[in-house]
């Protein structure tokens, strides 16, 4: 486990900051997966293997399904259960006050269900504006996290270039593709020379 070697921005004038990968030198990289509606039964036994801890953003919607698989998932990976609003909405077609609840009931059940407010939030699709950043401070949390690259169908999606870097956030979804996908992710990474971090303890 490396130590941060950087400080992430916190919110500033009432507005959370955009996070799209962490900006560092040191070797990392950091796996998010999101929404919840799939439950790989080997998920916990996969990650655990491969030593991916993970930002687990879970729709309060989905998880409500199966509250336990999700908590037992994060204990038994050292992952972190993390906001992704409630109904996965696109929040920019939401006014100010309806992606506020969104954001917060979302983070005050989570409390309250899996022991942990989380400190970071994902916007649906990546999609976001002003209001986004402005309820996120507001509910407590400290940044949207958007992401560098997408795993899906067994292959990872690059914005650039054409393999993982440093500090490179990455996107995978609970899908039945889930241990194709992590198997991309982990190879990806080692290609990479990457090691596999928890997002949360770099803020």
């Amino acid at each position: 486990v490396y130590a941060p070697d950087v400080a992430l921005p916190r919110p500033q004038g009432g507005l959370a900051p955009v996070i799209y990968k962490v900006p560092t030198k040191l070797p990392v990289v950091f796996l998010t997966i999101d929404d919840g509606v799939y439950r790989e039964p080997e998920a916990a036994a996969k990650m655990r293997a491969a030593h991916v801890p993970a930002s687990l953003f879970l729709v309060q919607r989905y998880a409500a399904q199966a509250p336990g698989y999700f908590s037992s998932l994060a204990q038994q990976t050292h992952s972190a259960i993390e906001d992704h609003t409630m109904d996965h909405k696109d929040l920019r077609d939401l006014n100010y006050e309806d992606q506020h609840r969104e954001i917060c009931t979302t983070a005050d059940i989570f409390q309250r269900v899996y022991g942990r407010r989380p400190i970071i939030t994902r916007p649906p699709y990546g999609d976001f504006n002003t209001d986004t950043l402005r309820a996120t401070a507001a509910c407590g949390l400290r940044a949207v996290v958007i992401w560098h690259a997408l795993v899906q169908d067994g292959t990872v999606q690059y914005q650039v270039g054409s393999s993982l870097r440093p500090g490179d956030i990455v996107l995978m979804h609970f899908t039945p593709n889930f241990k194709k996908d992590l198997q991309a992710f982990v190879d990806a990474s080692r290609a990479a020379g990457l090691t596999p971090q928890l997002l949360e303890d770099w803020f």
